[in-house]
């Protein structure tokens, strides 16, 4: 047995059909919520249980990564167009870009605009040749904070370049990059503050979640971060990295009553937002709602979108049962 996106996926169907034979939940509403990898999780599990004749009522994707291929982040060689709407947010939160937005929404709409019908052109030619498009070099320093120098130098700015490059002597964050930490400071050494910043506050919710809430008892301790990904074996459908999109679209397909929400932070450069959107543009629209809120990788940690999120879920949990 190899760890890996089918395996681990017909192991949590068996599990999920063994407990509805056990606990005679047949009858019972059905959801998955997958953040982060548990989006691409989701959608191969949501397929593989349907598969199974377990019908689902609705999906919840919260800052999903559907397909590695297309993240430039993962996937080598990729244009990161799909992040430029996210750095012109963090830019903003930053006070960094010209103008500075009054109106959120408005300013994701104005850079995802840019990126589609005028970055991504001009980017194509760029990662083929290393064709330059110097009429950019400013308004994308304006759109996103960083220094037009930069842009001159790549036109293909990944976020990993741009969490170091942004404020100088300071590193951005990776899932929060409205979070930031001098360089070579204890919350930088692991490379995202706002990943260090969180770890200890995780590590006391997870045990007490399960000890107090879930009755759980394990004589185990719960791992955070472990090294499964060094050995975790990513093909899927015949690609070295899963693109879950097909298996989203059958599980749609196999279902007609079934609907997705997908949630994401403007200010993630792990799953982008835009990102997100264009990869479930490959999807039936009419059924998959999208929600982008302010805030980061866990959007839910905002204490002013805490609760917008939560009314979304609420409204998509009734209007699926409905």
């Amino acid at each position: 047995f190899r760890s890996g996106v089918d395996s681990d996926a017909a192991v949590f169907r068996d599990f999920i059909l063994r407990y509805l034979a056990v606990n005679n939940r047949a009858g019972s509403a059905k959801y998955l919520y997958g953040e982060s990898y548990g989006g691409p999780r989701t959608a191969v599990l949501a397929r593989r249980l349907q598969e199974a004749g377990v019908l689902l009522d609705g999906l919840v994707l919260q800052s999903p990564a559907l397909d590695y291929n297309s993240n430039c982040g993962i996937s080598t060689g990729q244009g990161c167009c799909g992040y430029l709407p996210s750095l012109a947010m963090v830019g903003a939160f930053h006070r960094l870009t010209r103008p500075l937005p009054t109106d959120l929404s408005g300013w994701a709409a104005q850079a995802r605009s840019y990126a589609d019908q005028v970055y991504a052109p001009a980017l194509q030619p760029f990662i083929g040749s290393g064709v330059q498009a110097p009429a950019l070099w400013q308004p994308l320093a304006d759109l996103t904070g960083l220094a037009a120098s930069r842009w001159q130098t790549s036109l293909n700015v990944a976020a990993d370049d741009y969490r170091q490059w942004l404020i100088p002597g300071q590193l951005l964050g990776r899932y929060d990059a409205r979070m930031k930490a001098p360089s070579g400071s204890a919350l930088a050494a692991e490379g995202d503050p706002s990943a260090t910043w969180l770890t200890d506050s995780f590590a006391a919710g997870i045990a007490s979640h399960l000890r107090d809430q879930l009755g759980y008892r394990n004589a185990s301790t719960y791992v955070l971060l472990s090294d499964a990904i060094s050995v975790w074996d990513f093909s899927h459908a015949g690609r070295s990295l899963p693109d879950t999109l097909p298996d989203l679209a059958v599980a749609l397909a196999q279902n007609p009553r079934l609907r997705v929400l997908a949630i994401s932070g403007y200010h993630d450069l792990a799953t982008p937002f835009h990102l997100t959107e264009t990869d479930l543009a490959r999807v039936d629209a009419g059924r998959v709602r999208i929600r982008n809120y302010p805030g980061g990788h866990m959007s839910y940690l905002d204490d002013t979108t805490r609760p917008q999120q939560l009314a979304d879920l609420k409204a998509f949990y009734a209007a699926t049962l409905a």
